[in-house]
Order: structure tokens, then sequence, then C-alpha cells
């Protein structure tokens, strides 16, 4: 089951208006910029280990934003940001070099934190030396801060799901045609919702454009011949994303998108991070360099600011057209199904439930996790040099 082309955009774009809709109803200030997952990342920002948990919150933060409508990490601000200071080569910056380095030791320090990264080693296996454990590495990196109210929230999410206050996050509705209505409110500008560049004429031009991702989405509804054992990434690579050959679904399909959990928290950089440091020397920097760092495709153009987190999803589909309520049924009950895809969440298919009374719907989920899903993140823009000539 596929969705033709022009329709799985569509769909694409109303998730993502949608989303935006409910996150943000004010809208953005001009300097940020909301970026999607078009597929989804599991987070492990609430790992009982604070220190992986601290790796997953370094692996996001870090990630310095592309201008793209999808987030899509250009480069390492931590690095950036080092070799901006080194760049600029004033004397003045002594001090914020000197924190940067305390960031990059080796040791502790208050400008980094410890982490975890690699892999759990599968049960009952063994390590190089013969003996049980994980083959996890404990380093060092630039401390970042995720915002304290997460674990807060998180053990709200958690209760909820135990007593199956399903839902209880929050509900996006939409429809996957362009002409099919929306049920949120209206989508802020463009320009601010979306991921845009720095120059006011790319903003223009943003602000003009559909606001599509920028690499071709998978098909919004597919089914997989590959299992989901549980909700996880949706087309996480070509082969496990490739759809089934088949009946093509199409027409108005109404989605319904609920959450045990859903919400927006504050990342930012520790102490190491010296915004006005960039602020005031940036215009110091060639005309060559700004652009390297700063203009629309720059390496230190912009960093993440907020995480948009959600838990546990369920989709509820209602179809106008029996005969493509039909066909999904179908297709979701077939042997060779083992997951069926929405937008970016990828679902067991036995555990899909279908009802064709007075309503005809396909629902999927919600599947017990206990790890969060990243649905997109907010950056803002770092500075705003002097143009170049």
């Amino acid at each position: 089951m596929t969705t033709p082309t022009n329709e799985h955009d569509a769909a694409w774009l109303g998730w993502s208006r949608a989303l935006v809709s409910m996150l943000f109803p004010a809208g953005l200030g001009s300097a940020q910029h909301f970026a999607f997952g078009q597929t989804t990342l599991l987070v492990d920002f609430a790992d009982g280990d604070a220190q992986i948990a601290n790796a997953e919150v370094f692996r996001i933060g870090d990630a310095m934003p592309a201008a793209t409508a999808s987030f899509v990490p250009l480069s390492s601000l931590s690095d950036a940001y080092r070799l901006f200071l080194q760049r600029t080569n004033s004397p003045e910056l002594a001090s914020a070099l000197a924190d940067m380095a305390a960031a990059d030791s080796t040791s502790q320090s208050a400008f980094n934190m410890c982490v975890k990264t690699g892999s759990e080693a599968p049960a009952g296996s063994t390590t190089g030396s013969g003996s049980s454990g994980s083959q996890l590495l404990t380093t060092f990196v630039p401390a970042y801060q995720l915002d304290a109210a997460f674990r807060l929230r998180y053990q709200e999410w958690q209760t909820a799901s135990s007593q199956g206050r399903h839902g209880s996050g929050g509900v996006i509705k939409f429809c996957t045609t362009s002409g099919g209505s929306d049920t949120a409110a209206p989508a802020p500008t463009l320009a601010r919702s979306l991921v845009s560049a720095t120059s006011s004429a790319t903003n223009a031009t943003r602000a003009a454009s559909p606001a599509t991702p920028a690499a071709a989405p998978p098909p919004f509804l597919r089914v997989s011949a590959t299992p989901a054992p549980m909700m996880t990434m949706a087309a996480k690579d070509a082969a496990s994303a490739a759809p089934l050959n088949g009946s093509v679904t199409s027409g108005p399909i109404s989605l319904e998108v609920s959450f045990t959990g859903l919400g927006t928290f504050m990342l930012s950089p520790g102490r190491w991070f010296n915004a006005a440091a960039i602020q005031l020397f940036a215009g110091q920097l060639s005309a060559a360099d700004r652009t390297v760092f700063f203009g629309a495709d720059g390496v230190l153009a912009r960093r993440v600011y907020q995480v948009v987190v959600g838990f546990e999803p369920a989709v509820r589909l209602e179809f106008d057209d029996p005969q493509a309520f039909q066909e999904a049924v179908t297709h979701v009950g077939s042997a060779q199904a083992g997951s069926i895809g929405v937008g970016p969440f990828d679902f067991d298919a036995g555990t899909v439930d279908a009802t064709s009374g007075d309503t005809l719907a396909i629902t999927l989920g919600p599947a017990a996790s206990t790890l969060p899903i990243l649905l997109g993140v907010v950056s803002t823009d770092v500075a705003n040099p002097p143009p170049v000539a």
C-alpha cells in the first residue's frame, strides 16, 4: 500500500503544518526555525544511566542543523565554535579559548560532562577480556543542558501510560491530501515555522514556496515486510522502507495522531559557549570566513534551541472511500505485512485494529515504550554579522 508522490508530499506537508500549529500557535521568532523529522528518532534522554542520557543530549544538542525543513546535522557546534575562536585570534578571547579547552579536557571540569558511547553487549556475551559486560566507552565531551522539566514530564508520561491514559498528551488532526482541510489551527508563516536560511532573500523565497522536505520523503502510507519490534524509526534505510507492491491507496484520508506525552524542552550548550563573544567578534572575520561560518549553509549559522519530544503515539486513519479502506485492510492483514507506516511512525501490523461500521477506520498503537521520540527541533540563529559586500 503506497500513496502517489503528489499525495504523500501533501500528507507530509499536512503533518508538518499540523504539528507546528499545535506546538507553536503564536509562531516563532524571526531568528528561530523549526525542522521536523520526516523519519523519527528515538532518543534515550531518560535512560537510568545518566552518562548514557548525557550522550543522547550531546548527540542532539551538538548537531548544528542544516537549513532544511528536516532535521539534518550539518556540523558540530562545539567544533565550529572552537574554530571560530581560533580563526578570530583575538587576545580578548583568551578567556573563551580557555573555557573551550576545559570543555575539551579528558578530565572532569565545569565545562564538560561524562558520557558513555558505543553499544550494550548482548545478554550472555563476553567482552574481549572474557568477562561479561557492556561495550561502552566512557569519555568527556563539552557539556549541554536539557531542560530539567523533561525528567518530571517523562515520569508523568510513564504514569499516564501505566494507567491507560493514552492520548492525554495531545492530539493532532489533519487530512492527507491538499484538497482536505486541516482541523488544526492554520500554520504560522511558513518562513517562521520551517527552517530557512539567514539571508532575507532566501527567507522571502521560502515564504513564497511550498514547505516540503529538501529530500524526497518516503511514502506517507506504506506497508513493509519488515516487522516493527516496537514503534520505531520509519524508513531507516531503503531496504526497510521499501513498500510492498500492490494497489494504490488514494483519496482523502483523515488522520488523528495522539500522544501519551508531547512537549517542547530547552536544550542549550554549557558554560563553554559564549554567545556574546560571537556577536561581538563575528564582524572581524573576513568576508569569506563570515560566509563559511554564518552564511545560509555556514557551519556556525544556528544552534539547537528546543527539542520537540513525543511519547507513545497512536494513529487513527479514517477513510471516505470504502474501496480505499478495503485495500488498506487487505494489505495490512496480508501474510507479507510485517509493519505499517504512517508518516514518521512504524507499527507492528499485528496490532492494527480495523473497523467498518459507521466509520471506516484503522487504528495503530499505541505501543508500550520507554523511549521518547524526537519529532523535531527549533534552532536559533547564532549571529548576524555585517553582510558580505
